[in-house]
């Protein structure tokens, strides 16, 4: 293959470079805004002239990639070109994008390009236009219009008419876009012109920290009532407000306040860039209006007992009382009760924090003196009910971020921490599983310093689905008059059943039937028949007698014709010919619905299968509801892959790498793809006693150790023949045409 001329061909092909938006052609000379740049599938798709050999290449072993001669201008993500365009009135600018194609080794990470042969290298000069001022006035206008909180509530109110008789469910959108001198809504990615004002994130999604976030458009203040995100409405006890908010951002022009916010040319341009919005609503209650403040009666105590070269006077069981609707909080609870035990305190309002503490002895803990004895990181902290109180995303509160609730025991007290960065030790105490009559814990790490920090340990609500201790029920069968169920199983700790689904009425049992009026050659007769279960009679007419009828009602029943089923898959994807070898696992997997294209008419055969869209197939295939407990760490909550993830882990069809992770959007190797195939079909129960030798493969050795015995079960199953020249390939990406025909064999051979 001559990479040099495809590569050549791609760069100057009339439609290298497409509008990130439109899709239209973009001129080199004259780059207004975001392109796409050729990549592997537009190689197959648009020259295909060049030769047969060039229909099949493949990203994931000869990778193409971008580089940008000025990225204060364009960057490159992918296969796509991020455009900053000139301020009016400045020049144009130049910026040469150099394209190299470079041979990927087996098994070799994508982030190591730099580490891969050279096979070809060329470079496109293009010419980025400055911004109009006028446009962006007109952006500047629209974004003023819409970013209000009337226009916010008309874009998520749906079938509600008022803000203050909230009774149905919000509708969160995703873009607002002019609409003559107005506007209208865009919800979802149809429809979406990712050219105007859209919902931003509410947070920085690459704070890996930040990942116990449960929100990212739409915030709720009370997510128990208003969903974050899907503002599904829940109907409260009384009337409830609650508030709505999000941040709103120029799609073209919200980008240049985010990356050069520090240079003040762009200061104007932070009127494109998350703009905040929020509505406040009323939830109408089943019982109207609000709750009825209530008495709220914490109990608090102080305690420097950790301290243990001081002899401070601790306090216990100090109460505090206020009312539900007075918005108190743990520091106000705390100061109370240091303040009426005649301690005295230094607060710090910028941090939120209770600096030190001194008893009625003046003896003084949190200051630098006792930091210097019992380390530098040492100081006050606070417990509610035996655990520190965590917000919504995932960190810690302050004492005055923490709402008192009726009941509430507060532990204010001094720890010790003799580490040199602050950070806690923890030993982890495992998880206990809630059951259909009892609740459990989830895992629990607590500080090893003594400081008392803890994490984890929540509390699981009873498991209605959990069943330990079940026992067989026998199928019962159906009879005309009562209904049989399948076999199950019944839980002996609360009684349900599981399974035994019901079965319909059987059909009557006839008898032979009884001739009560018998035919004549003048008239008909009549045959009686009696059900033997439930007694119950039925009439048959006997034909009258004539030459060729000598009384019995005979006859034959008529059968049905077959179709054929020699017809070829039907195409449904411009890439997928009809007679190629996977165009019927292609067709097979579409039509039920486990995976389909990346558009309407392509299905990117030759892309590689990732880990979260196997699992996430398998998930389908199994039609399992349930999900499971997502542990890992870089699998985030909310996400199309989540349940899906989760629901393998549980089932102990997949187990991660190392690190607790699963790499999601990393390729599947086919050995990978063997083994969880392997596990899943044993937890399924199906037969995976079969298995093959692999010398008959040149690369056998490559098998990884663990994944030998699911390579072998694989061959002999039939799922894996292997690729051109007698290869298993263990460690190659599997691609989304090989995942189709292996999945279609598994279903047809394993599953049946």
């Amino acid at each position: 293959v001559d990479y040099t001329k495809l590569l050549n061909a791609a760069l100057t092909a009339q439609n290298a470079l497409r509008d990130a938006s439109t899709g239209e052609t973009v001129s080199k000379d004259a780059v207004a805004g975001d392109v796409f740049l050729p990549d592997a599938r537009f190689i197959r798709k648009n020259l295909s002239d060049l030769g047969a050999e060039y229909q099949d290449f493949d990203n994931s072993k000869t990778p193409i990639r971008f580089f940008s001669s000025d990225p204060s201008v364009i960057t490159i993500n992918g296969a796509r070109a991020t455009v900053y365009r000139p301020l009016p009135g400045g020049p144009a600018k130049k910026v040469t994008l150099t394209a190299q194609i470079r041979l990927r080794p087996d098994g070799a990470p994508a982030a190591d390009f730099d580490k891969f042969t050279l096979l070809a290298e060329q470079s496109i000069e293009l010419t980025v236009l400055p911004m109009v001022q006028s446009e962006i006035d007109a952006a500047a206008a629209f974004m003023k219009k819409v970013c209000t909180s009337d226009v916010y509530w008309a874009g998520i109110k749906d079938t509600n008419t008022t803000k203050d008789d909230i009774t149905a469910d919000l509708h969160p959108f995703a873009e607002i876009v002019p609409d003559g001198d107005g506007y209208r809504f865009v919800y979802g990615v149809v429809g979406k012109t990712n050219q105007n004002v859209e919902v931003d994130d509410l947070y920085d999604t690459s704070d890996i920290n930040q990942t116990g976030i449960p929100y990212n458009k739409f915030r709720s203040s009370n997510n128990a009532m208003i969903a974050h995100e899907s503002l599904l409405v829940t109907k409260p006890e009384y009337d409830s407000q609650i508030t709505i908010d999000s941040l709103l951002t120029h799609s073209v022009y919200g980008k240049y306040y985010e990356k050069f916010k520090d240079n003040a040319a762009y200061a104007g341009f932070a009127k494109f860039y998350k703009q905040p919005v929020s509505v406040t609503v009323t939830v109408k209650g089943e019982k109207g209006a609000p709750a009825p403040a209530k008495p709220v009666k914490v109990t608090v105590s102080i305690d420097g007992s950790l301290a243990t070269q001081h002899s401070f006077v601790n306090t216990t069981s100090a109460s505090y009382e206020t009312m539900s609707d007075a918005g108190k909080t743990a520091l106000d609870a705390v100061t109370t009760a240091l303040t009426s035990n005649r301690y005295t305190y230094d607060y710090d309002g910028g941090t939120s924090y209770l600096k030190s503490v001194t008893d009625t002895n003046n003896v003084t803990l949190g200051n630098a003196d006792t930091q210097k004895i019992y380390g530098s990181w040492s100081g006050w902290m606070y417990t509610v009910n035996g655990k520190q109180p965590v917000g919504d995303n995932g960190y810690g509160l302050t004492l005055d971020g923490y709402q008192l609730k009726d009941g509430d025991v507060i532990r204010f007290y001094f720890v010790q921490c003799p580490t040199e960065d602050g950070l806690h030790k923890f030993a982890e105490e495992p998880a206990v599983a809630a059951t259909c009559v009892s609740t459990g814990t989830t895992a629990l790490k607590r500080c090893t310093y003594g400081c008392g920090f803890t994490v984890g340990g929540e509390i699981i609500p009873v498991d209605p689905d959990n069943h330990t201790h079940l026992e067989p029920v026998a199928a019962v069968a159906s009879t005309c008059t009562v209904k049989g169920h399948k076999a199950g199983q019944k839980c002996a700790d609360c009684d349900a059943v599981i399974g035994c689904a019901e079965l319909p009425l059987a059909p009557h049992s006839w008898d032979a039937g009884v001739v009560t009026v018998a035919p004549t050659y003048v008239s008909t007769g009549v045959r009686v028949y009696t059900c033997s279960v439930c007694k119950q009679t039925r009439s048959e007419v006997i034909e009258k007698l004539s030459s060729t009828n000598t009384g019995t009602n005979t006859g034959t029943p008529a059968v049905p014709s077959q179709r054929p089923d020699s017809e070829l898959p039907r195409q449904r994807f411009d890439d997928v010919p009809q007679n190629v070898w996977f165009a019927s696992g292609v067709q097979f997997a579409a039509e039920q619905g486990l995976f389909t294209g990346v558009s309407a008419n392509e299905f990117a055969p030759y892309d590689p299968m990732t880990r979260a869209m196997l699992v996430t197939v398998l998930h389908r295939l199994d039609g399992a509801d349930a999900s499971g407990t997502n542990s890992f760490t870089d699998v985030l909550n909310g996400k199309w892959y989540t349940n899906a993830i989760a629901w393998a882990s549980a089932n102990g069809i997949v187990e991660g790498l190392s690190g607790n992770r699963f790499a999601p959007n990393a390729p599947i190797a086919r050995e990978q793809l063997a083994a969880i195939l392997f596990r899943y079909a044993k937890a399924c129960g199906y037969d995976v006693s079969a298995r093959a030798e692999l010398t008959a493969y040149a690369d056998a050795a490559q098998v990884s150790t663990w994944a030998g015995d699911a390579m072998r079960w694989a061959v002999a199953a039939g799922l894996i023949s292997g690729r051109s020249g007698a290869q298993l390939a263990p460690k190659g990406e599997a691609t989304r045409a090989e995942v189709a025909v292996i999945l279609m064999n598994f279903v047809q051979k394993v599953v049946k």
